[in-house]
């Protein structure tokens, strides 16, 4: 697992991010200053760029859950829920509730950092 900073507006939160390609390829972004895009259950933003994928169909989402939908979608969750998609999972926050808390609201600005 790899240690990484997340910042919702404002207000600091830890996630880890298993160790695979996509996980290093986000962190070499870093550090990260993204405006969120929203979805009934998550936070997304649309990269310029293509990740290492590798989708699989997941089922249940977990509120806390990062992961990769195609090869360029960051998506963070903030409810649980059943799903028919597939995503690339990256990791999760290790404060769910909170991090649910902080995402759960309309206009959100994260930074991401080690």
């Amino acid at each position: 697992m790899i240690k990484i900073n997340v910042l919702i507006n404002n207000k600091l939160f830890i996630a880890n991010l298993y160790d695979l390609d996509v996980s290093k390829e986000l962190i070499s972004l870093f550090p990260l200053k993204i405006r969120m895009d929203s979805l009934e259950h998550e936070k997304f933003f649309n990269f310029d760029k293509l990740f290492t994928s590798n989708p699989k169909k997941v089922e249940a989402i977990n509120k806390g859950d990062i992961m990769l939908f195609g090869s360029s979608c960051l998506v963070l969750f903030y409810e649980s829920f059943s799903t028919n998609y597939s995503y690339t999972k990256i990791g999760e926050f290790v404060d769910k509730e909170g991090a649910s808390k902080a995402l759960n609201i309309k206009d959100i600005v994260i930074s991401m950092f080690i």
